[in-house]
């Protein structure tokens, strides 16, 4: 879990974020329910430059949810058609491209394979 806060914006980008068992019963659920949301964060599922993989959801109030899987390669990406690679619409400098949500997960980045 994360929390996003930025003290000197308004709280547009603020949210919340969880970890998932089943990423995809969690996106099929928010896109039955039409809480995709593309606005926040240009698009609404991102894989990151190490693999993971981050969903936006919104709900009618304003209030931005995120949900994120450790490994896109356990995924079937047939089954997402939003998803896109992050770097492929937000440039993403030195640290961008090194970061992770997964801290306690080093192995998974060790193990990815570059794209």
């Amino acid at each position: 879990m994360h929390i996003f806060e930025l003290e000197d914006q308004v709280p547009f980008y603020q949210h919340f974020a969880v970890d998932v068992d089943d990423f995809h019963a969690a996106y099929d659920a928010a896109k039955a329910m039409g809480a995709l949301d593309s606005t926040a964060f240009r698009n609404p599922v991102n894989e990151l430059p190490d693999g993971c993989v981050q969903s936006v959801l919104a709900r009618s109030a304003g209030n931005l949810i995120e949900i994120d899987w450790p490994d896109v390669e356990t995924l079937d990406r047939a089954r997402i058609p939003e998803m896109k690679l992050l770097t492929e619409f937000a440039e993403q400098n030195e640290e961008g491209l090194a970061a992770s949500l997964y801290l306690d997960r080093p192995h998974l980045k060790a193990a990815r394979r570059p794209r």
